[in-house]
């Protein structure tokens, strides 16, 4: 086969020369790896086999491989079909390129605004020796991984890459997994970069552990590659699970399988699972399919079942249900299900590593269709590799929308609460820059009024401080001294004390100021606290033995004081920029996300996932977007939160009530009552009305000060935001004393129930009496629907006419005792007598 693609990009070559190592390359990229490999002081060696020097000299490439690039040339739909042709992988994935134009540079936005949080990855994974590293470098197209009967994987290794214009020389890094720092960085080729791959796996693990006998749990190697001839995915290579040690150190099976679960877990949340396992091994031994199942990871595996070329007859004939999952024995992989390959290896020494890729590519088509159990399963998509990546192409565009994306919003919301929450901690309002006019005014009256409380509660700790240690010992010292003390004496005494209670108050004042924990944080500017405790010092004065005050009160002299300062630029005003430009770097990521995903807001996004987390019944989902998103973002939330809650009344058990209650649902739905759009509030208190119904969560919900907030949301609320408060608050209400006293002490009653929306039927499951529903303003009939009795009517004081509008019968008015005789019916309005037991006599 001739030479074509160039070994540093996989695209084909587009100027050809003959090296020494007798290889074709292109011109441009083997200078460039010259040039790399003396700029980082390491010897020229072949590309195609990096253990082979090399001489810079070049030659010109073989005639037929000139020509067959320059009929390639002159023929446009000859050079895309060639393109084409030589990658089934690169067509399928080729449509990711538009998402990581997006991805890439998230990367670094994410990278500045969420510590650790990264673009999702696919994680390839499962027994050793189930063909892990081949099934990656077909993925890829590229020979970048360890593979062979001696060579297996033995840390994280990472391809990172990315279908770009203009290509670049690939780079090899080696990374500390716990820090992030790099320890080297060199130049390599794709076609024989397995080879630098496997030289510093090699060197770590005999830093490491003195040998290829165990894992090394602290480094990654990364391969990045730019170029307009891969696919663009991150993709990453972990040591095989094994079942035995072998001729390994003695616990190399639990360190492997420790560096597999520490990995999973560091990305879950941000990754696609691919799980190999051989198609000679049954699903249930398979290591790899048993972590899947104990991590809970099947929503985001795909299943590859490798090596169906090497297996026998009775395998075969069991492999179509397992791929199928029908099978007795088969493992049960939702939604993604499995995908069968093969990798049976090309065996030509002639043969670039690419060559033998694209070889094995063309083959495993043609395998699969002369299999007359197997070939069915191609039309389903069930096998090769071009199905698999044709799946994960399909997978990882929905996994983005439906799972990543999501979770990011949630964290990157959550960071914005946290640093507005860092900012309003500094003091309200803000004062980046000195105010002017009305903002000015409003800062210097919030000023003063926080300098009054301030003032207020220091006096008052003064002054009984002062009385105790100074005022009382000083009287009782006079007293004990008798009469020859006199009264000057007594006067000079108490002058004293006063002058000395007044220095004292003044320091607590000073002190009070500089620890103000109130919304405003008095410190923020100095120059006024400062201008008070002037103001204080010269309040009062010892003038001829005798104590003089300055007659003013405290609003008074902290206006006075607050009139004089002339700069209201708040101190910690560089701090509070700081946050802002914090704040401003989150906003762009958000937009990128969305673009992403080509959503026009975040509640379109926010509400696929609410209606995803009601369906799988995940309480946990639910409440960590409750708890992220933001204001005028949470309706969907609080109402998918009363979906799950909504089981029937009489189960005051239901463990779903329970687990949202587990979850931390009920913090942010109280606070929703306070803060929220109107239309937050009212799906909040719904939310809240229907967590009531179990008895557990009403003593949780008064204690977050669900009540008062319950309670404010019916006096000011719109109309159906008052009906779920007043029916929520009911809810809480039924059979519990403490909570009917709590709604009492916030002035709240039946009548303001009753004029939120609440009805009597209300009123009397939530078990109020129907004295207390005609006192809250219901009427007899009202209570007659709700399924009062007459005798509740009369026991509640209404009369017989009332009890007669209401459609009660002559006969249950008198059962109930409403009425005696005959003259009370008729004065009632009663006609039916005869029924209700009275006589011609009694008539008479």
């Amino acid at each position: 086969m001739l030479e074509l693609i160039d070994a540093f990009t996989n695209d084909l070559i587009r100027d050809p020369v003959l090296a020494t190592d007798g290889h074709v390359y292109d011109r441009s990229s083997l200078l460039k790896y010259f040039a790399a490999r003396k700029s980082e002081g390491l010897p020229i060696v072949s590309p195609q086999d990096p253990e082979q020097p090399m001489r810079e000299e070049l030659g010109e490439a073989p005639a037929d491989v000139v020509a067959a690039l320059a009929q390639l040339r002159a023929d446009g739909e000859l050079m895309r079909r060639a393109r084409q042709a030589r990658s089934v992988t690169f067509k399928s994935l080729e449509a990711l390129k538009v998402v990581f134009d997006v991805l890439d540079p998230l990367s670094e936005l994410l990278a500045a605004t969420l510590e650790g949080w990264k673009t999702p990855v696919v994680i390839v994974f499962g027994q050793e020796t189930s063909g892990k590293s081949s099934l990656l470098e077909r993925l890829a197209m590229m020979p970048l991984l360890p593979r062979g009967e001696d060579t297996c994987t033995r840390l994280p290794i990472l391809l990172k890459l990315r279908h770009t214009k203009e290509a670049q020389l690939p780079v090899l890094v080696v990374r500390d997994s716990a820090t992030g720092k790099e320890e080297v960085r060199r130049t390599v080729s794709l076609a024989g970069g397995q080879v630098d791959v496997r030289h510093e796996m090699e060197r770590v693990l005999a830093a490491e552990q003195g040998g290829l006998t165990s894992v090394s749990m602290t480094r990654t190697i990364e391969v990045h590659v730019h170029s307009p001839a891969v696919p663009s995915i991150d993709l990453v290579d972990l040591p095989g699970l094994r079942l035995s040690a072998g001729s390994d150190a003695a616990d190399m099976p639990e360190k492997a399988k420790a560096l597999v679960k520490a990995q999973v877990e560091q990305h879950k949340g941000s990754a696609i699972f691919l799980v190999s396992c051989t198609a000679s091994t049954p699903p249930s031994q398979s290591l790899g399919l048993q972590l899947v199942e104990e991590l809970g990871l099947q929503r985001d595996t795909i299943g590859v079942v490798t090596m169906c070329d090497n297996i026998g007859k009775k395998d075969m004939t069991k492999l179509p249900d397992r791929l199928r999952q029908t099978s007795g024995d088969a493992f049960q992989l939702a939604p993604h299900g499995f995908i069968g390959t093969m990798t049976d290896p090309i065996k030509d020494e002639g043969l670039s590593n690419v060559q033998r890729l694209e070889m094995m590519a063309t083959a495993e088509r043609k395998w699969f269709a002369s299999q007359p159990l197997l070939s069915p399963l191609l039309s389903d998509g069930l096998l090769t590799c071009d199905a698999l990546v044709d799946k994960l192409s399909s997978v990882y565009a929905r996994y983005l929308r439906s799972t990543w994306a999501p979770l990011t919003l949630i964290r990157l919301n959550g960071e914005l609460m946290r640093l507005q929450a860092k900012s309003d901690a500094l003091g309200l309002p803000e004062a980046v820059e000195a105010p002017t006019g009305p903002a000015l005014d409003e800062l210097r009256a919030a000023a003063c009024r926080a300098a009054e409380a301030v003032l207020d509660e220091a006096m008052g700790g003064v002054a009984d401080e002062c009385f105790d240690s100074i005022i009382k010992p000083t009287v009782s010292k006079l007293a004990k001294n008798g009469r020859g003390t006199g009264l000057v004496a007594m006067h000079l005494a108490m002058v004293k004390s006063a002058m000395e209670s007044h220095l004292r108050f003044v320091s607590q004042a000073k002190q009070a100021f500089a620890a103000d924990a109130s919304t405003f944080r008095l410190q923020r500017f100095p120059a006024f606290t400062e201008a008070i405790v002037a103001k204080l010092q010269t309040q009062a004065s010892h003038v001829r033995g005798t104590f003089v005050w300055r007659e003013q009160s405290t609003a008074e002299l902290v206006l006075e004081a607050a009139n004089e300062v002339t700069d209201w630029r708040e101190a910690c005003a560089a701090e509070r920029i700081v946050i802002r430009e914090q704040m401003l770097q989150v906003e762009p990521v958000k937009a990128k996300t969305l673009e992403l995903l080509e959503i026009a807001s975040e509640s379109a996004l926010t509400t696929e996932a609410v209606e995803r987390a009601v369906a799988e019944k995940d309480p946990a989902a639910l409440v960590a977007l409750l708890q992220a998103c933001a204001i005028g973002a949470r309706t969907p939330m609080a109402s998918g939160i009363a979906s799950l809650a909504d089981a029937p009344p009489a189960q005051s058990t239901d463990p779903m009530r329970v687990a949202l209650a587990a979850a931390g649902a009920l913090p942010p739905l109280v606070a929703m009552l306070g803060d929220g759009t109107a239309e937050e509030r009212a799906a909040a208190a719904e939310a809240l009305g229907k967590l009531a119904r179990n008895e557990a969560n009403k003593a949780a919900m008064a204690a977050a000060g669900a009540v008062e907030a319950l309670v404010a949301l019916v006096r000011d609320g719109d109309a159906q935001g008052k009906a779920n408060a007043a029916g929520a608050l009911w809810t809480m209400a039924a059979g519990d004393v403490a909570i009917k006293a709590a709604m009492a002490a916030a002035g709240y009653s039946l009548r303001d129930a009753r004029e939120a929306g609440f009805t009597c039927k209300d009123a009397r499951e939530a078990g109020f009496t129907c004295k207390d529903v005609r006192e809250a303003g219901f009427t007899c009939w009202d209570a007659k629907a709700a399924g009062f009795t007459c005798w509740d009517a009369k026991a509640a004081g209404f009369t017989c006419k009332d009890a007669k509008a209401a459609g009660f019968t002559c006969k249950d008015a008198r059962e109930a005792g409403m009425l005696s005789t005959c003259k009370d019916a008729r004065d009632a309005g009663f006609t039916a007598l005869k029924e209700a037991g009275f006589t011609c006599m009694d008539a008479r």
